[in-house]
């Protein structure tokens, strides 16, 4: 009984991680663009800041934000840009005879067009764009969509396309 008790309490702390979301909440400051959050997580308990770096202090083009389970493992990825829009990439650059690493930025002006095998779905009435992956049966791909100049794609291997619209009509501007 005792365990039950601890199991159910470890478990809410855990959830309370996801609902947490202050790490995004301190990129707010930073972007040109509107960021949403999910309120809806499917298995996901926790989640990474994988862009920016945490030490990241100016500037920020994009976000990247990956949901884990209690493995683990991944469960989606959120990744937030301003759409129409210039911003910098960096290209790393593998020198195929010396294993020379090069690194450089490039600037290129970004503005999300669906691809010819996307499907339009219904997000909250809006537009959005679903890529299955190919091989995959039922599950992953990429969900895209815009909301007041933000564009958000959602990616996973992991979840049902519906689940992946109901994740992505759960996302909210902070």
């Amino acid at each position: 009984m005792l365990f039950k008790i601890f199991a159910v309490a470890a478990a809410t702390l855990i959830a309370a991680v996801v609902d947490n979301h202050s790490d995004i909440k301190k990129l707010k400051d930073l972007t040109a663009f509107n960021i949403y959050i999910p309120t809806r997580y499917e298995t996901a308990l926790h989640y990474e800041v994988k862009f920016p770096e945490p030490d990241h202090k100016e500037n920020v083009e994009y976000i990247l934000v990956n949901y884990f389970d209690a493995k683990d493992d991944y469960v989606f990825g959120v990744h937030e840009q301003k759409n129409n829009t210039f911003v910098t990439k960096e290209i790393h650059e593998v020198d195929g005879s010396s294993g020379n690493l090069t690194i450089r930025r490039e600037k290129y002006y970004y503005s999300y067009k669906p691809r010819p095998n996307s499907e339009l779905v219904s997000i909250n009435g809006e537009n959005g764009w679903y890529e299955a992956y190919i091989n995959r049966t039922g599950r992953g791909g990429k969900l895209t969509w815009i909301d007041s100049g933000t564009c958000i794609e959602l990616d996973t291997v992991y979840l049902s396309k519906n689940n992946m619209i109901k994740i992505a009509e759960s996302m909210k501007k902070l």
